[in-house]
């Protein structure tokens, strides 16, 4: 008997590990890239592992754009969170000299020049965005 591997994530998402993966094709602010993964039941992408935050980079620099993550310090400044449910971020991505913006950039994009690793960038920038869901 052959073994086969069903998809476990959606048409037009991509799997890494349990998790499923949208990367957007239109650009959104900040808050409207998260307002649109709220209305597909999912959130931006917040990487919670290494795994995860490479795998992310990954895609973003195949892709050669900057994407929306769910990292944020919106609340406090310099104290980097993930927006789903408040908690302090488990593991950074940083670029070089990033986080470098301080007040005038809370939320957290793939960086092309920096291979994809992380930067703040103001809120209101319009980037593609990632979206995430459990498979």
């Amino acid at each position: 008997m052959e073994n086969f591997v069903t998809a476990q994530c959606p048409s037009g998402w991509v799997q890494h590990e349990s998790l499923c993966y949208f990367f957007s094709h239109d650009a959104a602010t900040w808050e409207e890239a998260a307002g649109t993964c709220k209305a597909f039941n999912t959130k931006l992408a917040e990487p919670e592992t290494y795994s995860a935050a490479h795998f992310i980079t990954g895609k973003a620099q195949e892709k050669h754009q900057p994407f929306w993550i769910g990292v944020t310090d919106m609340m406090v400044d310099d104290e980097w969170i993930y927006p789903s449910d408040l908690r302090q971020i488990l593991i950074t991505n940083w670029g070089p000299g990033e986080p470098n913006q301080h007040t005038g950039a809370n939320c957290v994009t793939t960086w092309v020049p920096h291979n994809s690793r992380w930067a703040d960038e103001p809120c209101q920038q319009r980037y593609r965005f990632i979206c995430e869901k459990s498979t």
